[in-house]
């Protein structure tokens, strides 16, 4: 059997992304980042040694994690800002596009977090790099769009920015201690859609220059 090293390049890819996609079912599963390498070995049914050649170390699997849980939201966030719609109806798209990311990656900002305040410098700056200056860059743009067009109030993107993101870490934050007693966790895919619809209306009310 070809080890990993010798393997063709499509195999050493369908690894990485095993040792990704087994460590995010973890995360979800178990409701936090603390994940061990014996566990995620486990779980993907590969030697953990291997973690070390596609990744370099532990902190390294985790920002590929993130990164590959981010990088369609990025994408479509980069098209939206283009896109010949209202400004009102890009930051909808937005901040449902956002929720969405947080209900299939719930652990996303806590492992943005732990990296960019205790990882290595190289992996910082791939998670500030990639996922939060261009976050923010993008949002930003839509939020002075809707300014400039009179639909939005004339509000701090920053901050913004900040409670947009607080508003989904606390959905989150409420549905693994709420538990069954308040069907969050447990909410139908219907379900968790009309709360999203809510979240995001009462996000754009307050941005919103045509409030009564």
């Amino acid at each position: 059997m070809l080890s990993d090293v010798e393997a063709p390049k499509n195999l050493r890819g369908d690894t990485r992304l095993k040792f990704i996609e087994s460590t995010s079912a973890l995360m979800v599963e178990m409701g936090s980042t603390d994940v061990t390498l014996l566990q995620i070995a486990a779980r993907s049914g590969l030697n953990s040694a291997l973690i070390k050649y596609h990744f370099g170390n532990k902190d390294g699997l985790l920002t590929a994690v993130a990164l590959h849980a981010s990088e369609k939201n990025m994408e479509a966030l980069s098209e939206l800002v283009e896109a010949k719609i209202s400004p009102s109806k890009k930051m909808e798209i937005h901040l449902t596009g956002l929720m969405h990311l947080y209900w299939r990656h719930p652990y996303i900002n806590v492992l943005c977090q732990y990296i960019l305040r205790r990882g290595e410098e190289k992996y910082r700056q791939e998670i500030e790099k990639k996922i939060m200056q261009p976050f923010i860059q993008f949002q930003n743009v839509i939020i002075r769009q809707g300014i400039e067009s009179g639909e939005f109030r004339n509000v701090d993107p920053e901050m913004t920015f900040y409670i947009m993101r607080g508003a989904c870490d606390s959905l989150i934050d409420a549905s693994q201690q709420m538990g069954n007693a308040y069907r969050v966790r447990g909410m139908s895919q219907t379900e968790r859609l009309e709360y999203t619809h809510e979240v995001v209306n009462m996000l754009l009310y307050g941005i919103s220059n045509n409030r009564p």
